[in-house]
């Protein structure tokens, strides 16, 4: 009974509140309310409002704290806002502190500016009516909390991961700028109000992993100014990468050993290392060692190694060591003679590189001869030049710290460039004269085929008064079996005493014009049953 006449006797005051009154306590407020220094801060507080219905309500905050204005700052009660008259409000929070609800839809929530540590202790506020919220605790932070990551993981390198970034404020019209470090990716923004007084922003960035994504960084900036940092190791697995191989010592004579390593960076770590020495065709291998000794190393030897975890492999370059070795000199090494002039090269590889030294007629840099040398890499050329004599001898000397080696030179006389003209134009003159034979052996050959096939007709026989010759006499049949010919008396019809025949004629004529000839050739094909004879009639 006694609950139900104070709900009714609260109700009966919300409606005078309506119409300019309130009840005991009619504003809903937080108990406490947590603020940035230097920040800004929003206090929550509504009233309740009947809907349909605009309540004509006029408020006054008020903060109990230190009186910064004052030489000596005390504890007082001073106005912070007064919505019937704004300049009524202490002049320290004049310009700071704005009313951002709207009264007549029952929203009294006050925003202050640039919190300062101390100067409000506690909080509440009244209507015209004396009618008092409840008293709020005022805490002011120096430093806000630390942002909140959190991630899926662990991840392999190559695909997509998201990690979220929060970070709580009392502060939506100005809320906190959050930057993300060490790994970049597509960012969303999500503010949402998680109680009376206490905004939560938070960031969240997908990124595709990498190898190289060890850990990653939150900032969160209150105000543009005071910055909180949180960082949060990332676990993103990957094969085997950046194998390195290490051979010592850097510079070994040849025939010497070497120690060689093989170190990778792997998550999780490689489980088999195998090493390979290559020399030619012939590969040695230690398998399941990061550490092996290597002996008898010779030139062109490299080493490499692959690496294999549960991810996958890997295999490093290869490396080729320095190989110390004595000098060798080139077997083309030689003295050329040449026009009373000598020029000798000798030619040396070694490792290191050797220093060459001549000798000439027993002596050193003897006064007719000039020396010089020029390196390339490991092998050095020494050249010799000067007036040559039958007596010379000349010797090239190389040495370096593995040894020593000594070749006498070899002269090689050669032709001057005279006889070399002479030579060069004999061999054209012979290559010409050959082509020559040839063109006419060809000629020939060309000529006597065609004359098998072409009836020669020099000084042509009269045979009859009709101005009939024959070429030949006596007049043949080119037959296998040739049967003696009869005639009539007459040179215009023949008989054979053979089966009868077909008789083939050629005609040619003759003409004694600027004293030329025109034969006519023609190919006669033989058929079985046909013995040809050939004739030339001329008309």
């Amino acid at each position: 009974m006694g609950t139900l006449l104070r709900t009714a006797f609260c109700w009966a005051a919300l409606q005078g509140l309506l119409k300019g009154g309130l009840c005991q306590q009619p504003f809903s407020v937080p108990d406490s309310v947590a603020a940035l220094e230097g920040s800004c801060v929003v206090i929550p507080c509504t009233f309740f409002v009947p809907s349909g219905q605009k309540a004509r309500v006029e408020v006054t905050w008020f903060a109990e704290g230190k009186d910064r204005t004052r030489l000596f700052p005390k504890s007082s009660t001073y106005k912070v806002y007064d919505s019937l008259d704004v300049s009524s409000a202490h002049s320290n929070f004049r310009e700071r502190a704005t009313l951002v609800g709207n009264l007549s839809a029952g929203n009294c929530s006050l925003m202050i500016k640039k919190v300062k540590s101390g100067e409000i202790i506690k909080m509440y506020l009244e209507d015209k009516r004396r009618n008092r919220s409840p008293t709020i605790a005022f805490e002011t932070r120096g430093v806000p909390a630390k942002p909140l990551i959190s991630h899926h993981g662990p991840v392999r390198e190559g695909q997509r991961n998201t990690v979220s970034c929060v970070v709580e404020h009392t502060c939506p019209g100005h809320p906190p700028v959050i930057e993300w470090k060490q790994v970049t990716g597509q960012v969303t923004l999500e503010h949402t109000e998680v109680r009376k007084g206490s905004w939560r922003m938070a960031s969240s960035m997908t990124f595709t992993a990498s190898y190289k994504d060890t850990s990653v960084e939150c900032q969160a900036t209150y105000n543009g100014e005071v910055k909180v940092t949180k960082v949060e190791k990332l676990n993103v697995t990957y094969a085997p990468k950046n194998i390195q191989i290490e051979v010592s010592p850097e510079n070994v004579k040849e025939g010497g050993k070497v120690n060689v390593s093989c170190s990778d960076n792997a998550n999780p770590p490689s489980f088999l290392h195998t090493l390979h020495m290559a020399q030619g065709n012939k590969i040695i291998t230690y398998r399941n060692s990061s550490v092996s000794r290597f002996a008898n190393v010779s030139r062109g030897t490299h080493f490499y190694c692959t690496v294999q975890n549960s991810i996958g492999q890997a295999r490093s370059e290869s490396k080729a060591i320095s190989i110390q070795y004595k000098p060798e000199i080139s077997p083309e090494s030689k003295c050329h003679v040449m026009s009373g002039k000598v020029a000798c090269q000798c030619v040396v590889d070694s490792c290191p590189v050797a220093s060459l030294h001549w000798e000439a007629h027993g002596q050193i840099q003897n006064q007719t001869l000039h020396f010089g040398n020029s390196t390339a890499g490991n092998v050095v050329t020494g050249t010799l030049d000067g007036l040559w004599s039958p007596e010379l001898n000349v010797t090239c000397a190389a040495t370096n710290p593995h040894g020593t080696s000594v070749m006498r030179m070899l002269f090689v006389h050669e032709q001057t460039d005279k006889w070399k003209i002479i030579l060069a134009v004999a061999g054209v003159l012979s290559f010409i004269f050959i082509l020559i034979i040839i063109i006419a052996v060809t000629v020939c050959c060309k000529r006597r085929k065609r004359a098998s096939y072409v009836v020669h007709s020099s000084i042509p026989y009269p045979l009859y008064d009709s101005n009939i010759y024959q070429d030949r006499d006596p007049l043949y049949m080119n037959c296998v079996e040739a049967n003696p010919v009869y005639t009539n008396g007459r040179f215009d019809t023949l008989y054979e005493n053979c089966t009868p025949c077909f008789v083939r004629t050629m005609q040619q004529r003759q003409a004694f014009r600027k004293n030329r000839h025109l034969r006519q050739l023609a190919e006669i094909r033989i058929l079985p049953t046909e013995c040809p004879v050939y004739l030339e009639i001329l008309p």
